[in-house]
């Protein structure tokens, strides 16, 4: 009954059925949009897992030049901050995690999705192993993981998408003062 009340309304409000219809497709277009981030997140969690067991089964160090990849684990953050901090870091991912889904209007599309998903794959190591599992070594950096990697190239696209914004921002506010 609401929604038939609603459907009414909208015709009211549009005149025409044809209006009507084209409402109808863009609410399809934007559902069909969120199914590919959802698909585009359970991917990249996929692959995230596949090269942290990939990394759990090597023997030996391989050497790739400039980098090896190589087994570690890690029971802190980010350059190794808060070592054997296993709780109070699962605590913070899932914080970071609520407030990134709660103001997720703020954020960049593909900033947003690599920084949940980064998030959420250090999360499963905690969870499942008590540590995030590393194994990508540059050596004059810490070792890090696909998860790290996702979450630094969200925050850099989300800063820049920020900056630019503001950019636009205070150019449209000059325009305005002229």
């Amino acid at each position: 009954m609401v929604l038939r009340n609603k459907k009414q309304n909208i015709r009211k409000s549009k005149g025409s059925d044809k209006s009507h219809k084209i409402q109808s497709n863009k609410s399809k277009n934007i559902s069909a949009k969120g199914y590919q981030w959802i698909i585009l997140f359970l991917l990249l969690i996929f692959l995230d897992r596949l090269s942290k067991y990939w990394a759990m089964n090597m023997t030996k160090e391989v050497n790739m030049g400039f980098f090896s990849l190589v087994y570690a684990t890690n029971t802190g953050a980010g350059f190794s901050v808060f070592q054997n901090s296993n709780t109070l870091l699962i605590w913070i991912a899932v914080i970071a995690l609520g407030a990134m889904i709660y103001y997720n209007e703020y954020f960049p599309r593909s900033g947003f999705l690599l920084i949940i998903t980064g998030l959420v794959g250090n999360l499963l190591d905690r969870l499942f192993y008590g540590y995030v599992i590393d194994f990508i070594n540059f050596r004059f950096w810490p070792i890090f993981n696909l998860s790290d990697s996702m979450i630094t190239i969200g925050a850099i696209i989300t800063i820049i998408v920020w900056i630019r914004q503001e950019s636009k921002k205070n150019s449209q506010k000059k325009r305005l003062k002229t």
